[in-house]
């Protein structure tokens, strides 16, 4: 299905939201597109189970200044330990987008990198256009950034059930959290609720297949990663 809208040269988010929590996962070949008149995709959803919500960032008409991109990471638990982890959340991604860490000397297909050790990372991302986005990250041990903020999840590893918690952290009434699978496709996001003592959710993934999987909390003054392991 296809419709056309008329909008104002201007910036714009859009927001899907599924009540179930699973998107279109019921029609695996499902996926949205916005893109502008002269064919340039703006926004693109290819993955079918995209959890409770789906959200993203555009301007009309596009140029490559207005490329944005979250760059997500999990901290070296010890160093010279190759735990770390980094991904790049970019919304209007397709086959063609690439992604380096090593400011633009190698790139590969997936947004994920795993198994890194402590240092600095030079991100860059190329759309299909040929546009670049380019950040340098610091991948630290420990979570230096946010000394007062206890991130868990319990048990871990676990046979599809655990429990969520983000205590310390004074945001709003809930935050989302976003699952991403060893190969960098997110494969649910969801809504974590603030309560007193912090943020909680129980959460139940039993049609995951056992593996290594990302957890990813992201609020405009927040950034964490922990790796979770599925049985």
């Amino acid at each position: 299905e296809m419709f056309e809208m008329c909008v104002p040269e201007e910036c714009y988010t859009f927001n899907l939201y599924d009540s179930f929590g699973d998107g279109w996962s019921l029609n695996q070949d499902a996926y949205l597109t916005i893109k502008q008149d002269d064919g340039v995709s703006v926004v693109v959803l290819n993955e079918p189970n995209f959890g409770e919500f789906f959200t993203a960032d555009f301007c009309v008409p596009f140029s490559c200044d207005d490329l944005v991109a979250e760059v997500e990471y999990e901290d070296a638990s010890a160093p010279g330990v190759a735990d770390a982890a980094i991904y790049i959340n970019f919304p209007s991604a397709n086959e063609a987008t690439t992604y380096s860490i090593d400011g633009g000397v190698t790139f590969q297909s997936s947004p994920l990198f795993t198994n890194l050790v402590q240092g600095t990372y030079e991100v860059v991302v190329v759309d299909e256009l040929g546009c670049t986005y380019e950040e340098t990250i610091n991948v630290v041990v420990g979570i230096e950034d946010y000394q007062d903020v206890e991130f868990t999840v319990a048990p871990n590893p676990t046979e599809g059930l655990f429990k969520v918690s983000l205590v310390g952290y004074d945001g709003p009434q809930e935050i989302g959290c976003r699952m991403i699978n060893a190969e960098g496709r997110s494969v649910g996001t969801y809504m974590i609720n603030k309560f007193s003592d912090g943020y909680h959710r129980t959460m139940i993934t039993p049609d995951l297949p056992a593996g290594v999987y990302y957890l990813s909390i992201q609020n405009e003054d927040l950034q964490m990663m922990k790796s979770v392991i599925i049985k």
